[in-house]
């Protein structure tokens, strides 16, 4: 793919090829197709071009709350390693942010100008008019608010079957949300997220768990759903799914288990049997297999506190008592919002929303930590 320019409201030109001119600090845009016409996109920061851009992955994201100047490494939890940078791409044409001469940001910035310019096939750009003196910007094809993300394949070369999809629940816990080339709406309220940006030089990202690798709805969730959605109840039973996709796999696995305990019986082993019968119609209750999740299926511990706090408080105007544990919590609050939405009255919902914004949180932990 690359970048286009409309010359009439049919007809438009394919730029191919990008050539940078650095006595005038510019990239220049041609078309085989059209090679009398070509575009001039001004570049604003030093130019360190010792990297190579077939050697870097470039991605999009919004959020809504960023600033120019946040602009962080990329470290991978796994190999624990720097694997990039993420930064507004107003990072790319202003010389007030902090790292305007950091030598290794400038690197990454133009390997990342550099390809956009070239329009990769995994991000979207906009096409604008051709203009008289050919001179555009780069927010001519971008938005003024896009996020880049830029990796060292070299990097990500060293993570087992790497693939951004599965870092998406990670940067979006941080308020980053993926761009589609074809998904186009109004991204939600940010203030939904203004408490996930407490970050200092480093962006620590980890894989969904390799167990859930073949879970679409997970991709889905991440890229087309949680970040257009603003209604609290939609909100809420989305983020849910990822429960029943848990507590699914858990029962398979169990079910698993207690073939193998049946198995070993023999024919005198009646109380083992009865026993094995008994734990087999436990793991039938839904609440049993949320409560497995948190306490045997996970890599480590999580902290799932503030979700408790929103679902008790919640609960507490629903009538119903306050739990000793967050699988009762949640339990009952699914029942409610599930059940018996028409107990909610307008003065809970902003609790509703308060615990989508921590349950959000607790699904990525979730989908980190998963371990069979």
């Amino acid at each position: 793919m690359a970048l286009k320019i409309r010359t009439s409201p049919t007809d438009h030109i394919t730029f191919d090829s990008a050539a940078f001119i650095p006595e005038e600090s510019t990239f220049v845009l041609r078309s085989s197709h059209a090679p009398n016409i070509s575009i001039q996109i001004d570049y604003t920061l030093k130019v360190i071009s010792t990297y190579q851009g077939a050697d870097y992955h470039i991605y999009l994201f919004k959020n809504s709350l960023y600033a120019e100047n946040h602009i962080y490494q990329v470290y991978e939890r796994l190999i624990d390693d720097r694997i990039g940078w993420i930064f507004p791409i107003q990072a790319l044409t202003s010389t007030s942010h902090s790292y305007v001469s950091n030598e290794h940001f400038l690197q990454y910035a133009y390997v990342a100008f550099e390809k956009l310019c070239m329009k990769e096939d995994c991000i979207r750009a906009k096409v604008p008019d051709l203009r008289e003196d050919r001179m555009l910007d780069i927010y001519d094809f971008y938005d003024d608010d896009d996020i880049i993300l830029i990796l060292c394949k070299d990097k990500t070369g060293k993570i087992d079957k790497f693939n951004i999809n599965n870092y998406l629940p990670s940067l979006f816990k941080y308020g980053y949300f993926f761009i589609d080339t074809e998904k186009t709406g109004t991204f939600r309220n940010p203030s939904e997220n203004e408490h996930y940006n407490n970050l200092d030089v480093r962006l620590n990202v980890e894989s969904i768990s390799p167990y859930l690798y073949t879970e679409n709805y997970i991709y889905n969730l991440f890229k087309h759903y949680l970040p257009y959605e603003n209604h609290h109840l939609v909100h809420f039973s989305l983020l849910y799914q990822i429960i029943e996709i848990l507590i699914e796999k858990i029962f398979s696995s169990e079910l698993k288990k207690y073939i193998e305990r049946l198995s070993d019986l023999n024919d005198s082993d009646t109380v083992r049997f009865f026993e094995i019968k008994e734990d087999l119609l436990g793991l039938a209750k839904e609440q049993e297999r949320i409560k497995k999740i948190f306490n045997d299926y996970l890599r480590q511990s999580i902290n799932y506190g503030d979700l408790k706090i929103s679902c008790d408080s919640f609960l507490e105007k629903a009538g119903v008592l306050p739990t000793d544990s967050i699988t009762k919590s949640l339990y009952n609050v699914r029942n409610i919002l599930f059940h018996g939405y028409r107990r909610v009255n307008q003065n809970m919902i902003l609790d509703i929303k308060t615990i989508n914004v921590e349950f959000e949180k607790i699904v990525v932990d979730l989908l980190n930590n998963y371990d069979e």
